[in-house]
């Protein structure tokens, strides 16, 4: 269950307080779309498009509807109680430092990475912005920093003043050859 809930933070730049929150109610039966009850006691949908995750929260919350417990909670940990986000905190944590990662990784960081992922690679902001749940754009526009970045990186890369140049002394050369 960690692993899946790791990976939905990642696709879907959930909170990890969003991902605890989740009800068996909250994921539709193909496991494509969730009910989300963020911050400020706003509600949003989000889109699972991810397959495996799909498929994994289809089984999860199928056999969850299956077992007539008391807990309506999506993820639960292995005592059958609510799973709480210093638990996922703490074994991201632990993940990080098994595979040899220097920095401490933080679910707000899956958020981010998600965000910012979404946004380098065209997503409009405002999309961005009802994904994450954010009230204002300007809260958004916070990922937009990194991407600036690698705008940056890319244009410099392009050389557009080199080509061009380059472009005109070829084209001076062919009339020359004329």
């Amino acid at each position: 269950m960690l692993r899946t809930a790791i990976r939905l933070m990642v696709t879907t730049g959930l909170r990890v307080g969003e991902v605890c929150k989740l009800s068996l109610e909250d994921v539709s039966l193909d496991g494509s779309t969730l009910h989300v009850h963020g911050k400020g006691s706003r509600e949003r949908i989000v889109y699972v498009t991810d397959s495996e995750v799909q498929r994994d929260l289809k089984e999860i919350a199928s056999d969850r509807r299956k077992r007539d417990d008391a807990v309506s909670t999506l993820f639960t940990n292995s005592r059958g109680t609510a799973m709480r986000p210093q638990s996922i905190r703490s074994k991201l944590q632990n993940c990080g430092a098994e595979i040899g990662l220097a920095r401490r990784i933080t679910p707000h960081m899956l958020r981010h990475t998600a965000a910012t992922l979404l946004i380098e690679t065209g997503v409009d902001i405002r999309f961005v912005q009802r994904l994450l749940g954010h009230s204002s754009i300007a809260t958004t526009e916070i990922y937009t920093h990194v991407s600036n970045e690698a705008l940056r990186v890319t244009l410099q890369k392009a050389d557009i003043l080199g080509v061009l140049m380059q472009q005109s002394v070829s084209s001076r050369q062919m009339e020359q050859a004329r």
